[in-house]
Parts: structure tokens; C-alpha cells; sequence
């Protein structure tokens, strides 16, 4: 076909462009996973009338995400007096990058709809204090310098969740929760701390606190807390990841009141992923 009769197939609606994604091929057993993860975030009592998912309000959502320094092409706006800045790096495929870790729960309001806990318990750059091998016209050699962490193992990521990321959840959690089960959700990358790290657990115990670290699925980014609209696409399509990402346009929702705390499921949807758990 030629390119001017589809575009005018185009014009006329009749042809449609779309994006196609290449997904992850995922074994049985990693899709009865991932359904099984996304029903467990059920509330039990809601299973025989309308599916509904819990309010995790509990759980707090931990993910890293790395930066570049710099980018090889940036967009400016100037004024008519300016010149663009001179920006020069060694090698333009090297532009340093540095990783960050994040720690985020869902947002509460009170009543009357003021925030009373905006969910952000933290953000920490990976970093190191290390020697200058070299002098320079910034340093003399042997000083020392803070830089990004070249490496982010099992240990690193224990530190910093240790360090930071425990007494941040403490300081920060409100008041009336104070007593109940607070979790840790994490994916599967295999720098992660185990959900029975005894240092984890100990520390985690301090000062009469019940936190506990939980894992996503294997190879299931789309099961973050953050996004139950993904995890009721997994219970649609029984674990498999050829969806479409769904848009719930919260703004919009939100501005006409039809925000809801809860996202439901249907009935019939439910009924089938849990016949494909129990099949062989």
C-alpha cells in the first residue's frame, strides 16, 4: 500500500497508528505469581459482592532511580542578551550518572480533605566519601571528596535502609498508625535486602516498631503499590503483561468528585484468575 493511500486512510479514520510494545515472555509459574500477588491485595471481605483493593495505607513503596549528570542535548530558553552556556564533558557516552533511592507511602487526609501525611518519607543519593588520588585546582591529593557511588550492592542497600530510610518511616509515620504492621514493598532486584535480613529485622524492631520488607513478583514492575489500575489489568489477562497501560485521570476524576479511595475489580475477573491458580 502506498504511502499517500494510507495517509488517507488515516485522515479517514479507517487506519489507526498505535504503538506496539515488545513485552516480556513469562513463564506459567511467574504469571500464577503475579496473579497470585495481585489478589492477596484484596480485601477477603469484598470477594463475594465487588472485589475491591485494600487501601495499603500500611506499606511503603522503595525503588531506586538514577540520573545523569548532564545530557548530550538539552532545550534552553534565553533571552536576546544571552549566549548558550559552553558545557564540555571528556566523552559524551561517559556523562557521569549517580543513583538515587526513594521511599514513598500513600498520601491520608482527614475528614474535612486536609493532607495530614503527604507520604514522602525520603529521598538519598548514593554516594561516597573517598580520597582524591590526584591534586587539582579544586583539592590537594589525599583530600577528602564526596562522589557517587561507582557500585550499589546487598550491603550498600542494607546501609542506607538502615541508616536513612528506617528512621525516616519512624519520624515521619503518623501518630495513630503507630502500633499496626508497617511494610517495606521492594521489587526483585537481586541488591536488595532479603525480607529476613537479621541486622534489617533488628534494627527495624527498635523502639516497639513492626516493619517488615516485602517482594514483588518477579519481573513485575507493574506491581508497584503506586498503581492497582496495573494490578487489575494482571487479574484481567491471568498474570500476562499484554495490556494496555491504563489511564485513570485522576485530575479529572478528582475535579468532578468522582475520585475514589478504592479501585474495584470485576466479579467475573476475579472468579477466573482464581480458577487459573488452581488449574494444573
Amino acid at each position: 500500500m502506498s504511502k499517500s493511500t494510507i495517509h488517507r486512510r488515516l485522515k479517514e479514520k479507517v487506519m489507526k497508528r498505535v504503538s506496539n510494545e515488545l513485552k516480556s515472555s513469562l513463564p506459567e509459574a511467574n504469571k500464577k505469581a503475579r496473579v497470585a500477588y495481585c489478589l492477596e491485595n484484596l480485601e477477603p471481605s469484598s470477594l463475594e459482592d465487588n472485589p475491591t483493593f485494600k487501601a495499603s495505607f500500611n506499606k511503603v513503596h522503595l525503588d531506586e532511580k538514577i540520573f545523569y549528570r548532564t545530557r548530550k542535548t538539552q532545550k534552553m530558553y534565553l533571552s536576546h542578551r544571552e549566549e548558550a552556556p559552553k558545557r564540555e564533558c571528556k566523552h559524551k557516552n561517559h556523562i557521569q550518572q549517580i543513583m538515587f533511592l526513594l521511599a514513598m507511602a500513600r498520601p491520608r487526609y482527614d475528614s474535612q480533605g486536609n493532607c495530614v501525611f503527604d507520604g514522602k518519607i525520603g529521598v538519598w543519593a548514593f554516594v561516597d566519601w573517598v580520597q582524591a588520588q590526584k591534586k587539582s585546582a579544586n583539592r590537594g591529593r589525599g583530600e577528602w571528596e564526596l562522589k557517587p557511588s561507582s557500585s550499589v550492592d546487598r550491603n550498600k542497600s542494607r546501609e542506607y535502609i538502615v541508616q536513612y530510610v528506617l528512621p525516616a518511616i519512624k519520624e515521619k509515620w503518623p501518630g495513630s498508625d503507630r502500633w499496626n504492621t508497617v511494610y517495606i514493598q521492594q521489587d526483585n532486584a537481586r541488591t536488595h535486602v532479603l525480607a529476613n535480613d537479621p541486622i534489617f529485622a533488628m534494627e527495624a524492631a527498635k523502639g516497639g516498631w513492626d516493619i517488615r520488607i516485602v517482594n514483588q513478583p518477579p519481573n513485575s514492575p507493574d506491581c508497584n503499590i503506586l498503581d492497582q489500575a496495573c494490578m487489575r489489568e494482571i487479574i484481567k489477562h491471568k498474570g500476562s503483561m499484554h495490556y494496555d497501560t491504563p489511564h485513570m485521570k485522576k485530575k479529572t476524576l478528582e475535579r468532578l468528585g468522582l475520585l475514589s479511595v478504592r479501585l474495584t475489580v470485576d466479579k467475573d475477573y476475579v472468579d477466573a484468575a482464581i480458577e487459573y491458580l488452581n488449574s494444573p
